[in-house]
C-alpha cells in the first residue's frame, strides 16, 4: 500500500531568499523565474519568496514612477506566462512573491499569489503600513483599508484583490488543506489579519516579508511567531528579504522562520537556496477540532474569496521531509525538572490536604517504583517530614531476581526511607488453596494473584500507620492495560501515571543528579537490568523469567503510537508511515504492524481499568483519566481498526 504526504495532511514548501538587485525588475523576474521552475520539479506545493522581492524592498522612491510602476505590471504578467509555459506537462505548485500593485491611482505594497496551471489566483494587499524610525513605507504606499472593492482588472482579467483571501487545496479523497496570506508586518498589528484568516477555516499562513536585523531581533521574532502559531492553531511560514537588500541603513535578515502550533519546525538563515520542509497541516486541523472553543467567537465584518483548487501530490510518505521524533513525549518536554516538580507537588497538596504523614509504596526494584520512590523522598524533603515515613516495602515472591531484590533493598537504605521485607510466597501458595488453583499452573491466576496480594499488603499496611498507598505504574502501562486489575492497578494515589515508559529514565537521572555514588550505582545497574513483572518462577537467581517488551512490544514504539494516536489524533495508517520513517533501520514494517495491533488490541479492550482509576496527575498533553482526558466506551469495536492495520501488512 502506497501512501501520499498530500493524503497525510503534509505540503512540501519551499522558501528562498533570492539575490535581489535593486530597481531591475526584469533580472529580478528572471531570478524568480529560475526558482520557480527548480521548485517545480522538486515537486514542491507553495515556494514563498520574500516582501517586494520583484523590485527589490529598497526600490523607494523609484515607486513613484510610471515607468518603473508599469514595468513591474508587464513582469508579473510576463513571470505567469513563462510559469504557464513551463508547466503545462507538470504538477499544479503555488507560488508567491512581493509586488507593488497599482488600483484606483493608489500603490499596494502586495503578494503575488500564483499557480502554475491557473496563472494569478490574487493580489494580497499589505494592511499594516508602517511609519517609524526604520519603515517609512506610507511614503509609498496606502493600507489595504483603502481599498474597497475585492477585484481588480489585469490584462483583461479579473483578479482578486484583497487581504482577505484563502485558497483550498482539494485532492480526489477530499483531503483539504487552506491556505492565507499576510505581509510582513501585518504580523505585528494588536490583530492580525491572519486571526481571521484562521477563523475564516486557514490552516497555514504564508507571510511575504522583511524585516531588519538587530542584536536579539531574530529571537524576538521567533517567539512572536511561535506563539501567534500556537494561540491560533495554524502553521505560520514567514520569508524575509535578504541581505543583498540596500544597506544604507540598516541589514535586512534574510530569515526563514516556519512554526506550527506553538512549535518551531525551521529557523535558518540561508540565501539563494531553496529551503524544502514538509509542514503537517492535519496535525492543526486536528488540534483546532480538540479546541473548538477558540472558534466560538464569531467574526464579523469580513468577507472572504476563496477558492477551490483540485490538488496532489503523488510524493511518498517514505520520501518525507524533516525529522520526525521518535520520543515525542521527550521531544516536546523543556525541562525534566519540571516534570519531577509537577509530580512531587501534586503528592505534596494531598498529604497536606488530608493530613497524612506516612506513605507506603511497594518497591520491586524495577524502574517505576524507583520513580515513585523517588517522588515521593523529594516531596518529603519538600514539606520537611522524616523521611521514616515513607514506609517502603519490597514482597519478593516466586519470580522475584535476586538482582531486584538487592537493589530495592540498598536503594531503600541509602535513600533513609523505612525499609521493609515481606516475603509473599506463603500467603500466594495459601491462597491458591483456598481458591483450588494448582500452583504449578502458570496462568494468569498465578500471576494475578501474586500482584493482588502485593496490593492488599500494601493497603493493610497503610492502614496500620495511618498512610496512603502511592501507585507507582506508568501512562504507557496503563494506556496498554499492562497492569492486574485492582493489583497494581490500585492505589491510594498514583504519582507515575502521567509518565509515559520513555521518560522514567530521564526523570530518575534528574531526581538523583545530586545523590552520593553509592545510590548513583545502584540506579545505574536498575537501568541496565531488564523490563519484567517477575511473576513467572525464575530460571536462576539473577535472571529475568519474564520480559515485557517481548511478549507486548518495545515501549519506544508504544509511547510513539500513544501521543499520535492520542495526542496528535492521526490515523493508524500514517502512524504507521510516520513510524517507518523515525525508526528506519531499527525496526521493519512487519515490526512496527506487529506492535501496532498490539497496542490497538490493548489500549481499547482495557479502558475498563482506566475507568476505575485512583486520584493522579497530567504532566503531559495527554492524561488516563476518564473524568478529563479519555472518555472512551468500555466496549469499542476495533475490527475497523484491525481492518486498517491488516491493510498495511
Amino acid at each position: 500500500m502506497k501512501s501520499t504526504i498530500f493524503e497525510n495532511g503534509y505540503l512540501r514548501i519551499g522558501t528562498i531568499v533570492p539575490e535581489v538587485y535593486i530597481g531591475n525588475i526584469e533580472k529580478n523576474s528572471n531570478i524568480i523565474i529560475e526558482y520557480v521552475k527548480k521548485s517545480i520539479d522538486k515537486n514542491i506545493d507553495i515556494l514563498v519568496f520574500p516582501e517586494l522581492s520583484l523590485t527589490s524592498y529598497s526600490a523607494e522612491d523609484l515607486f513613484f514612477n510610471r515607468g518603473f510602476i508599469d514595468k513591474t505590471k508587464e513582469y508579473i504578467n510576463y513571470i505567469e506566462q513563462i510559469i504557464l509555459e513551463y508547466a503545462k506537462d507538470k504538477k499544479n505548485m503555488i507560488y508567491t512573491f512581493g509586488a507593488p500593485i497599482e488600483k484606483g491611482n493608489k500603490l499596494y505594497n502586495c503578494i503575488v499569489v500564483t499557480s502554475t496551471k491557473d496563472g494569478i489566483l490574487g493580489f494580497i494587499p499589505k494592511t499594516n503600513i508602517i511609519n517609524n524610525n526604520d519603515y517609512y513605507e506610507g511614503r509609498w504606499f496606502v493600507s489595504s483599508n483603502n481599498n474597497m472593492d475585492s477585484e481588480i482588472n489585469f490584462y483583461n482579467k479579473k483578479i482578486n484583490f484583497t487581504e482577505n483571501f484563502i485558497i483550498n487545496l482539494i485532492n480526489y479523497s477530499n483531503k483539504e488543506i487552506s491556505i492565507a496570506f499576510e505581509v510582513g508586518n501585518d504580523l505585528e498589528n494588536i490583530f492580525p489579519n491572519s486571526i481571521s484568516h484562521v477563523m475564516n477555516g486557514a490552516d497555514l499562513i504564508i507571510n511575504c516579508g522583511s524585516s531588519i536585523k538587530t542584536i536579539g531581533s531574530i529571537e524576538k521574532q521567533v517567539d512572536i511567531i511561535k506563539e501567534h502559531s500556537r494561540k491560533n492553531s495554524c502553521g505560520y511560514i514567514f520569508v524575509s528579504a535578504g541581505t543583498t537588500e540596500s544597506t544604507k541603513d540598516f541589514l535586512h535578515s534574510g530569515q526563514t522562520i516556519i512554526a506550527l502550533n506553538g512549535k518551531l519546525l525551521l529557523n535558518k538563515n540561508i540565501e539563494n537556496e531553496i529551503i524544502c520542509t514538509d509542514i503537517d497541516c492535519e496535525i492543526v486541523k486536528n488540534n483546532k477540532k480538540r479546541y473548538d472553543y477558540i472558534y466560538d467567537t464569531v467574526f464579523y465584518g469580513k468577507n472572504y474569496k476563496k477558492i477551490d483548487i483540485k490538488w496532489e501530490n503523488n510524493e511518498l510518505m517514505k520520501n518525507l521531509i524533516g525529522n520526525i521524533n521518535k520520543e515525542p513525549f521527550y521531544n516536546n518536554c523543556n525541562s525534566i525538572q519540571e516534570v519531577l516538580d509537577i509530580q512531587s507537588k501534586g503528592l505534596e497538596t494531598r498529604l497536606k490536604k488530608i493530613g497524612v504523614k506516612n506513605v507506603v509504596i511497594g518497591i520491586s526494584g524495577g524502574l517505576d517504583s524507583t520513580l515513585a520512590l523517588l517522588v515521593c523522598v523529594n516531596t518529603f524533603k519538600n514539606l520537611n517530614l522524616d523521611l521514616k515515613g515513607i514506609n517502603a516495602i519490597t514482597m519478593p515472591c516466586f519470580g522475584t531476581s535476586s538482582r531486584t531484590l538487592n537493589n530495592s533493598l540498598k536503594l531503600m537504605t541509602e535513600l533513609g526511607v523505612t525499609a521493609i521485607n515481606i516475603n509473599i510466597e506463603k500467603a500466594v501458595l495459601q491462597h491458591f488453596e483456598d481458591i483450588n488453583h494448582d500452583k504449578n499452573i502458570y496462568d494468569i491466576t498465578y500471576e494475578n494473584s501474586q500482584a493482588r496480594e502485593r496490593t492488599q499488603v500494601l493497603m493493610d499496611y497503610a492502614n496500620k500507620v495511618n498512610g496512603i498507598v502511592i501507585g507507582t505504574g506508568t501512562l504507557s502501562e496503563i494506556y496498554l492495560g499492562w497492569m492486574t486489575y485492582n493489583g497494581d492497578h490500585m492505589s491510594m494515589y498514583s504519582v507515575n501515571s502521567g509518565i509515559p515508559k520513555t521518560m522514567v529514565k530521564h526523570i530518575i537521572k534528574e531526581a538523583t543528579k545530586n545523590n552520593n555514588e553509592i545510590v548513583k550505582e545502584i540506579i545505574k545497574d536498575i537501568f541496565d537490568t531488564g523490563i519484567s513483572p517477575e511473576l513467572l518462577p525464575k530460571k536462576d537467581e539473577n535472571s529475568l523469567s519474564q520480559q515485557t517488551e517481548k511478549i507486548i512490544g518495545d515501549y519506544i514504539l508504544h509511547d510513539f503510537f500513544i501521543y499520535n494516536y492520542f495526542v496528535n489524533r492521526y490515523s493508524i495508517t500514517k502512524i504507521f508511515y510516520l513510524g517507518l520513517n523515525s525508526f528506519k533501520g531499527e525496526y521493519n514494517s512487519d515490526e512496527i504492524v506487529k506492535v501496532l495491533e498490539i497496542f490497538v488490541k490493548r489500549v481499547f479492550t482495557n479502558q475498563f481499568k482506566r475507568n476505575a482509576m485512583p486520584d493522579t496527575i497530567k504532566v503531559f498533553d495527554i492524561g488516563v483519566s476518564s473524568r478529563t482526558t479519555l472518555k472512551l466506551a468500555s466496549e469499542i469495536d476495533i475490527k475497523t481498526l484491525l481492518d486498517e492495520i491488516h491493510n498495511l501488512k
